[in-house]
């Protein structure tokens, strides 16, 4: 087995699609191909020649970082990958050319903001302000606005506290399916409907 497909070995992508991804930090999927790449190269220069621009690296490392950490078994990588990045910061200082991390707009998944809108009208509907709906599901007020404004997708328990705190509603979130070695692949999008009976999926 290759390189090109090692490090894809259960996953439903060709290497040509992983490099897309990889090239597009706003992709939804970047940061989880990032941390993939990254828990299984060795040479830096191989991947910042075929995958990862340099750039992309220095800027989004903190959070490639936190999406390697999830899995225990990168714990080495991330200490080797910390070190590459520490080193290229201070490559680029004695160059007299220090990295400054620019600030990026969101990217807001379309579905993702439609999700967080109906959830605001449902919470409105209620007559429930933010500061309430956090109360009652032990989130922050900051947490919840984020949702309602489609910049973050809450996890599987979140999203069941507000389902509690809310009722039943109708909306959707793409769902992170995981293979047996807990690796993502495809997003699967769910519907919820009033009645929670009938649910649906589509890729």
């Amino acid at each position: 087995m290759g390189v090109a497909r090692s490090w894809l070995w259960n996953v439903n992508k060709t290497d040509a699609e992983a490099k897309k991804i990889l090239k597009d930090p706003g992709h939804p999927a970047f940061l989880l191909y990032a941390a993939r790449r990254l828990a299984t190269a060795n040479l830096p220069r191989e991947v910042f020649r075929d995958y990862l621009n340099r750039e992309d690296f220095l800027r989004h490392w903190p959070a490639i970082k936190r999406q390697m950490n999830k899995d225990s078994r990168n714990q080495d990588r991330v200490l080797f990958w910390g070190g590459v990045y520490e080193y290229l910061i201070r490559d680029l200082k004695a160059k007299g050319a220090p990295f400054v991390k620019t600030k990026l707009e969101p990217r807001v998944d379309p579905e993702q903001q439609k999700a967080g809108q109906t959830m605001k009208e449902r919470r409105r509907s209620r007559k429930m302000t933010q500061a309430e709906l956090a109360k009652k599901t032990g989130l922050t007020q900051q947490h919840i606005a984020k949702i309602e404004k489609g910049l973050t997708r809450p996890r599987s328990a979140t999203l069941k506290k507000i389902e509690t705190a809310l009722g039943a509603s109708k909306y959707s979130y793409a769902e992170e399916k995981r293979l047996s070695a807990g690796i993502v692949t495809e997003p699967v999008t769910t519907w919820f409907d009033e009645d929670l009976s009938k649910r649906t999926e589509s890729k």
